[in-house]
């Protein structure tokens, strides 16, 4: 619903829109001999990016193999995939930890650069974390780009037990990311 109006060119600038994401315009040329107008929409490209994926090496400050436990110490390695048609640019990743996660942070940022469209394993964005407790260790990983765009993913620090009875998948309002949910079976009494 924002108008301009005036002589010579435009430049029109969209914030923070989803990659095909349709944007409607309609334009009006008027002068002293009438005017004209005219109806049209253009397709955005942006950025979508997730993480493409996660590897724990706790062989420094861990017994090495792979799962963080309690008392040690390892190094994420979190690598991105930019599933939308524009270049991400000026990538920075921060890791939190929720309250009650049992985790501690000793290295949380990391700047990753730009990561060109339909690509993936950009990073690896590189942290060090250490869990306290038997608590779940989850951290919340927020990207950024020069354009303030943001999303926060869950990350579950914890290697899955088992094979899953039921999974679940669903794609919610984003067509773009696909979630699976599994639980693994219950284990029988003796």
């Amino acid at each position: 619903n924002d108008q301009s109006s005036g002589a010579g060119g435009y430049l029109v600038e969209i914030g923070d829109t989803p990659d095909d994401a349709i944007l409607d315009f309609q334009l009006i040329l008027s002068s002293d001999q009438g005017a004209s107008e005219d109806d049209f929409y253009v397709e955005a490209a942006a950025p979508l990016l997730t993480v493409y994926r996660s590897v724990i090496d706790d062989s420094g400050g861990g017994n090495g193999n792979g799962v963080l436990e309690v008392g040690e110490t390892a190094d994420l390695d979190v690598r991105l995939a930019n599933y939308g048609r524009a270049t991400a640019q000026s990538i920075t990743a921060d890791i939190t930890v929720p309250p009650g996660s049992g985790l501690f942070i000793n290295t949380g940022s990391d700047i990753l650069g730009d990561l060109d469209p339909l690509t993936t394993n950009q990073g690896p964005a590189q942290f060090s974390v250490g869990r306290l407790n038997g608590s779940p260790p989850l951290v919340e990983l927020h990207l950024t780009d020069a354009f303030m765009r943001a999303d926060t993913f869950e990350l579950l620090l914890e290697a899955p037990v088992g094979v899953p009875e039921e999974l679940e998948c669903s794609a919610g309002t984003d067509a773009h990311r696909l979630r699976l949910d599994w639980t693994p079976p219950a284990e029988e009494d003796a």
